[in-house]
């Protein structure tokens, strides 16, 4: 039988609770996550598995499933072909993701990127908990490179990630975008002392370096009416996002049409959609 002792008030305590008791609040005086300390986010209808080293998924992300609904709702074709979830983190978006596309699509494809072993790990975890391990793949990597690996390996290869046609009919990333001015000033400190850096750090100046690199792959790998959406900073970010992507040249014109900014769930301009220009 465990051994016990009495609290203040004189109710038996088991002594393995109390040390564990003390260890949360040490947790919680270093100002840990809860997320972190529960190993659990709640996020749309999932609860999925979270630790340090991988960033924890928050409510304005949850918009991307709706976002995509849209999106193929307008060009149901969409949902035949590969979709791609560049910096997956926990997994969310791709799981989100393929649980939309699964309604028009026997067998939806969400190719999730990570360059984080750890992330990598948490997103194929959370993957199999939600029962969608069939429809998401995850991939270590660095942005677009898995997937491009994938298709110089074989056409078999290809083949298996529905990827023949060598395009993906959707594009979702949200990306490290938070300026390093920003960081070097002091975040929150749940975020800025625990959180991974590499999720943060959105590079010098605006911000902006991971979501240039995202913007400018999708000309290649997002097929003719193909959907982009990124998360940003917002306000004055976004703008900067939305103006490239509305300069961003193809073969024969623009190579995005339709360009918006979509505010979050807290109407703050959030993110900026776009199709690939329709051949």
């Amino acid at each position: 039988m465990a051994s016990t002792t009495r609290n203040s008030a004189g109710v038996a305590v088991h002594k393995g609770d109390m040390l564990a008791c003390c260890t949360l609040h040490g947790r919680c005086q270093e100002r840990a996550p809860l997320q972190y300390l529960t190993a659990s986010a709640h996020w749309r209808n999932h609860v999925l598995a979270v630790g340090p080293g991988v960033l924890i998924p928050r409510p304005e992300t949850e918009i991307f499933p709706d976002l995509v609904s849209a999106a193929v709702a307008k060009r149901p074709g969409l949902a035949l072909l590969p979709w791609a979830d560049l910096g997956t983190g926990s997994g969310a978006i791709a799981i989100g993701t393929a649980e939309v596309l699964a309604r028009t699509c026997k067998a939806p494809r969400v190719l999730a990127v990570d360059f984080s072993p750890i992330a990598v790990a948490y997103a194929h975890a959370n993957a199999v908990a939600a029962g969608r391990s069939h429809h998401v793949q995850v991939m270590l990597g660095s942005w677009y490179e898995p997937i491009a690996q994938h298709l110089a390996g074989s056409l078999q290869a290809a083949a298996d990630l529905g990827l023949q046609s060598g395009k993906l009919g959707g594009v979702l990333s949200n990306p490290p975008y938070i300026p390093s001015s920003v960081i070097q000033a002091g975040l929150q400190a749940e975020v800025g002392r625990h959180e991974p850096s590499t999720a943060l750090d959105g590079g010098p100046g605006a911000g902006t370096d991971s979501l240039k690199v995202v913007c400018q792959g999708a000309v290649q790998w997002l097929a003719p009416g193909g959907f982009l959406a990124l998360e940003t900073a917002g306000g004055e970010q976004a703008a900067q996002v939305a103006s490239l992507l509305g300069a961003l040249p193809g073969a024969d014109g623009p190579a995005f049409e339709s360009v918006s900014v979509v505010p979050d769930c807290y109407q703050v301009p959030r993110f900026v959609t776009a199709s690939r220009t329709a051949a």
